[in-house]
């Protein structure tokens, strides 16, 4: 799929705050293999949630508003891999596909 960007191990090892005695949901979530169907994996994944982010904020510009929510979504994705993963909030549940990225478009 053109402009999407699969999350990977390194970008979970970059945004996950690791600590001794906790595990954090970006320990736990799962991610799309690099090669094969990339439907067939979401349509087989056991994951409740598929998450991903369209790093934009061309209507943002267009309204003459603040810039820089393209990097919103970089942001709540560090905070969603730092929550602790327990019986009740679990990153198993969690499939975190990538996100979409327009930079070039709207640069």
């Amino acid at each position: 799929m053109k402009n999407l960007i699969l999350f990977t191990n390194k970008h979970l090892a970059e945004d996950t705050n690791y600590r001794s005695g906790e595990v954090k949901l970006g320990e736990k979530v799962n991610l799309i293999p690099n090669e094969g169907d990339l439907f067939e994996h979401i349509k087989n994944s056991e994951s409740k949630f598929v998450v991903f982010g369209i790093c934009e904020d061309i209507g943002v510009k267009a309204n003459f508003g603040r810039q820089g929510t393209s990097s919103a979504f970089k942001s709540a994705i560090k905070s969603l891999l730092n929550v602790q993963h327990n019986k009740f909030c679990k990153g198993s549940s969690i499939l975190l596909l990538g996100h979409l990225d327009y930079e070039k478009e709207t640069a």
